[in-house]
């Protein structure tokens, strides 16, 4: 027998039955299917920048895409506005995962965006002894499906043949009171960097306005990745340069890739 889970849904925070939803969606295992075997792992990592250094990674094999479940959300969520945001975005994502070029329009980035939003917010809900999201932020995308304000967005491209078939990497930033010694971290973003086969989607969310937030990359990266949130135009990917296994570790490390942060000096 399955176990029951009661408890508010973290997006509409209706008190009830909780279903298990999967922050990678089924859909992608369907997809990915026949390229996953021996030496093919699903990754998870975390990390935390603090003042532009890497002071926490932690990496695990998750095992299956079944085993990345998370009781959060209510069956109605779940089988409603959620699931019809998977259905609009599959069609977009698949050949991208597949490796196809394709030319993104700007309904196409709003589409990519709104999902990247949903699967960040659950990814913050997986590893929920790290959760920095607001309930206030769950509850507001479910009320507006509107993408958060200051969320940055890229799309780039990796080998599918290097490395794992699907990863994620999970960044929380963070500052601290260098005056106090005894002051906590004070997250105020947090990006999530996925590879679904040949697709990598990286979003910058803030958590808290007003401290500081990846905001945008140097131009040399473009050749690397293209922004598809803020819209500004059709977007063509895959970008010039495919991502390595070594490349991919370094996208995902904000300061180390091209970015600068508003109200920060840039790291040396």
């Amino acid at each position: 027998m399955s176990r029951k889970y009661k408890g508010r849904c973290a997006f509409c925070q209706t008190y009830g039955q909780l279903t298990k939803e999967d922050p990678i969606p089924l859909w992608v295992n369907q997809v990915l299917k026949p390229y996953v075997g021996p030496g093919r792992q699903i990754i998870s990592q975390r990390g935390k920048h603090r003042m532009h250094a890497v002071t926490h990674m932690h990496e695990k094999p998750v095992g299956s895409f079944s085993s990345m479940k998370v009781p959060v959300v209510c069956v109605t969520c779940n089988t409603g506005w959620m699931s019809r945001l998977q259905k609009a975005a599959k069609p977009i994502l698949k050949p991208m995962i597949l490796g196809s070029a394709v030319v993104l329009s700007e309904t196409d980035q709003e589409v990519i965006a709104k999902w990247a939003t949903m699967t960040a917010l659950m990814f913050d809900k997986y590893e929920h002894h790290h959760s920095v999201t607001p309930a206030e932020m769950l509850h507001a995308f479910y009320e507006t499906r509107e993408v958060p304000p200051e969320t940055r967005l890229w799309v780039a491209k990796r080998d599918l043949e290097e490395g794992s078939v699907v990863s994620h990497i999970r960044t929380i930033f963070a500052v601290t009171d260098t005056n106090d010694a005894l002051s906590e971290d004070r997250p105020y973003s947090q990006v999530l960097t996925v590879s679904l086969g040949n697709l990598v989607v990286q979003i910058a969310v803030v958590v808290e306005l007003g401290i500081g937030v990846p905001y945008s990359r140097d131009p040399a990266a473009q050749v690397f990745c293209s922004e598809v949130w803020p819209i500004e135009r059709a977007v063509r990917w895959p970008p010039l340069i495919t991502l390595t296994r070594q490349t991919f570790g370094d996208f995902a490390n904000f300061p180390a890739f091209g970015t600068t942060f508003p109200g920060h000096d840039a790291p040396p």
